[in-house]
Formats: structure tokens, C-alpha cells, sequence
């Protein structure tokens, strides 16, 4: 009997030198190693927008690598919002 995978999700909203400095490939790279399915993207104010789905301790692990960003970049910033996962997302994605 196959057990079912239980997804939880990760909103993380991330400030500081985030743009324009290879974040965002950063965290799919991350993601994609990890199995990690969701998006990224740049907003408006500067920040980075991450929306993950995994199981929690892959999550946990995730945010803890995108905290630490790129050599060129500078996380100030994090804030996580953690709910249980309702996509059917089946791989992770840069977005406009």
C-alpha cells in the first residue's frame, strides 16, 4: 500500500539585495534539488516572492537555504506563512 505524501506550504516574502543578483534562480535551483514544487517572483517593492509546497522537513530545509541567498545578494528579511498545501503544482517555476 502506497502511503500518501502530505504537502505543507511555505509563503515566504523575502527583502533586501534580492533582485537583479540571481535570487530567484537560486531558489529553483534549491527547489528543484530539493523536490520542492511552487514559484518565485520579483514584486514590485524590491522583494522576492516564494510560494513552496513539500513535505515539512524538505521545507524546512528549503528555507533555510533561500535565507542565505546568493554570494551577490543579501537576505534582510524573511517572513514565512506556513499552511497545509492545496496545489497541484508538479514542478517549481520563476514567474513574472
Amino acid at each position: 500500500m502506497e502511503s500518501e505524501n502530505i504537502r505543507d506550504r511555505a509563503c515566504i516574502t523575502v527583502s533586501g539585495r534580492v533582485q537583479g543578483v540571481g535570487y530567484r534562480w537560486l531558489v529553483k535551483t534549491a527547489a528543484d534539488a530539493a523536490g520542492v514544487v511552487g514559484t518565485v517572483r520579483n514584486l514590485a517593492d524590491g522583494s522576492v516572492e516564494i510560494v513552496a509546497e513539500a513535505e515539512q522537513e524538505i521545507l524546512t530545509v528549503f528555507v533555510g537555504t533561500v535565507y542565505r541567498g546568493p554570494p551577490a545578494g543579501e537576505v534582510r528579511d524573511m517572513t514565512v506563512i506556513w499552511s497545509p498545501g492545496e496545489s497541484d503544482w508538479t514542478d517549481f517555476r520563476i514567474v513574472p
